[in-house]
Parts: structure tokens; C-alpha cells; sequence
């Protein structure tokens, strides 16, 4: 599978790019300091951005994160999900014909 991957040195790069307003899916790590993932994500769809977030974190499972990313159709997954099951996660995400997400937190 090829993807067109860009990475971002800080939040506020990733806002005030355009570019990933087009994507379907963003990765982002909500374990790292002065970052929120989900306020990251509230940002890009208040930006126009319609697509689905995978948030990497070590959260409890009934977590308000949790929650919210439901609302929104997001996952959140362990940290440690391994380089298969990522990449089945975001072919799910991106609707390129997996049935389920096949990976859990």
C-alpha cells in the first residue's frame, strides 16, 4: 500500500498547513507533552477537515478521550500496536475495503 505520509514537528505546523485539510486520516500521539490530541483534532475540523483521527496513547478504557473519539468516529489505540495492525487501522480508516478495525486498545 502506498500513502502519502507527512510528519510535523509541532501542532500549530500541522494547523496552519492546508495540505492535510485533503487527508482522510491523521495518526497522532496524545501521550507527548503540551499536546492534546483531541483538541488537535477539534482544531482541524473547526478548520474544515472531514477525516478520521488515530490517536496513540496509554488511556484507561472508559477514558473521556475514549468517548469522544467514538463520537467522532476516531479509534484510540495502545502505543504498542505494532506495525501490522497500525497499518490495517488506517486502511480501515481511509475505507480501503477492510471490514473491521482489527486492532483494539
Amino acid at each position: 500500500m502506498g500513502y502519502n505520509v507527512r510528519s510535523y514537528a509541532t501542532c500549530v505546523a500541522l494547523l496552519t498547513d492546508p495540505r492535510p485539510r485533503d487527508q482522510q486520516c491523521i495518526i497522532i500521539d496524545i501521550d507527548t507533552p503540551k499536546v492534546d490530541g483531541i483538541d488537535l483534532l477539534r482544531a482541524m475540523r473547526a478548520g474544515g477537515w472531514r477525516g478520521k483521527g488515530i490517536l496513540l496513547a496509554r488511556i484507561p478504557p472508559e477514558s473521556e478521550v475514549l468517548r469522544e473519539a467514538e463520537r467522532h468516529g476516531d479509534k484510540v489505540l495502545d502505543h504498542a500496536i505494532g506495525d501490522g495492525r497500525l497499518i490495517a487501522a488506517i486502511a480501515t480508516s481511509i475505507g480501503s475495503g477492510l471490514e473491521e478495525w482489527s486492532a483494539g486498545v
